[in-house]
């Protein structure tokens, strides 16, 4: 008979405390509903791999230790003073749990990100950040590009028409992909692709905008912005706000609502829609009605890292780190709200915001932290975290059924709106 975790129930060689991790933590700790409390682990004497993590939860809650967690994949890694807070202590709204493989504690990977996980820590191993610092950026970025995105299938039961077409930009044409379902006056939605504001491409997204307009019945406009280091901050992002502005003006041309427009995106793409979110309000531009956020990336400076400390899982991962050489002139520029939306002062005129992160993420405590900024400042905000999951796995519509629930859940997000 296998011994079991007294509190979590699990086997022995899966009890979280034995791995070394805190309740709570990004690297497959027990999430819970309700805030850290002394007696979360055992409600009798712990075992003895036990506890460790029983007295370093009583120290989370007063002392916060400085070293906290033990990761399988990381090794040690050592924290600031002020750490993460517990599910139940962040969010002023519901965080909304999708289960993973154990539940909707999470604490386990599904098997397809499980070897994901392994492929990348091979490639850490082949090319760990003390050799990838001599490496030219721009052989990084060729590298970085090729490995983005991931073949993907179209999920659209209905009719979805397809459009090419270029619009007018800040420095010349950008070429848009229109997706429209079947009806009239239908809600416009721009879709951002991600790619860490260096890659990724609108053949990438391509079947997530046909998906959310056939499930979410809203006509998709996919931007394909230009991409850094060939055109710098804030080059891209001008482009997608300019699409913005295009669409309504032309919303009657298009078959669809002008005083209905979302705006959304993925990772990189995502900070460019949350911005133009910002651009309207201060360009007096077109009205938003909602935003949709999918593992966003909001503070390329670090700071969010430094006062919270960086996310297990992260493998030390700092977006500011890259990003400071390949997309901006300057690395202040990182500090810009308009890089770092996290940073804006003043976000309480925002449209309503759906967020989605993944467990195994590592900019999933951004997104999060983001999504209380919002809703501490009373923006309507909905957070739905995917347990099991990590960081782009969209990409894998049409062939992961938990890509298609995630296009289902921003379906249903959009309707209900």
């Amino acid at each position: 008979m296998s011994r079991t975790y007294p509190a979590c129930g699990e086997p022995f060689w899966n009890c979280p405390a034995k791995r070394g991790e805190v309740v709570g933590s990004g690297g497959g700790g027990v999430y819970p509903t309700e805030p850290l409390a002394p007696r979360v682990y055992c409600k009798r004497k712990p075992f003895p791999h036990a506890r460790a993590a029983h007295e370093r939860v009583l120290r989370k809650i007063g002392a916060r230790p400085k070293r906290i967690c033990v990761s399988p994949m990381l090794g040690r890694r050592t924290w600031p003073s002020k750490t993460r807070l517990a599910a139940g202590e962040i969010f002023p709204m519901e965080l909304e749990i999708r289960p993973g493989p154990l539940g909707t504690r999470g604490g386990e990977p599904f098997p397809e990100v499980r070897e994901e996980m392994a492929r990348m820590q091979k490639a850490r191993r082949v090319m760990p950040p003390s050799l990838m610092r001599w490496i030219p950026n721009r052989l990084i970025v060729k590298l970085m590009r090729r490995m983005m995105g991931f073949p993907n299938r179209d999920i659209a039961t209905g009719k979805v028409a397809t459009r090419h077409l270029s619009i007018p930009g800040p420095q010349g044409e950008i070429p848009v992909r229109i997706y429209t379902p079947e009806g009239v006056d239908l809600p416009i939605l721009l879709y951002f692709h991600g790619g860490g504001w260096v890659g990724g491409s609108v053949d990438c997204v391509e079947n997530i905008g046909r998906g959310i307009a056939d499930r979410g019945g809203h006509i998709v406009v996919n931007v394909d912005y230009r991409l850094a280091p060939e055109h710098k901050f804030p080059a891209g992002l001008e482009d997608c706000y300019a699409a913005v502005e295009w669409a309504a003006q032309h919303a009657s041309e298009l078959g669809g609502d002008p005083t209905h427009l979302v705006v959304a995106g993925d990772s990189a793409g995502a900070n460019f829609a949350t911005v133009c979110c910002l651009l309207a309000h201060e360009r007096g531009g077109p009205p938003i009605s909602q935003q949709v956020l999918i593992y966003p990336g909001v503070d390329l400076s670090g700071r969010h890292d430094e006062e919270h400390g960086p996310q297990e899982g992260s493998g030390g991962m700092n977006l500011g780190s890259f990003m400071a050489s390949v997309y901006v002139d300057r690395p202040e520029q990182l500090a810009d709200p308009r890089c770092s939306p996290w940073l804006a002062k003043d976000v309480s005129f925002m449209p309503p915001a759906l967020i989605l992160t993944a467990e195994y993420c590592f900019i999933r405590d951004q997104g999060e932290a983001y999504a209380k900024k919002l809703a501490a400042e009373g923006v309507t905000t909905r957070v739905i975290r995917y347990n099991g999951l990590n960081h782009a796995f969209l990409d894998k519509v049409g062939v992961w059924d938990y890509a298609d629930a995630c296009i289902e859940d921003i379906a249903d997000a959009l309707g209900r709106h």
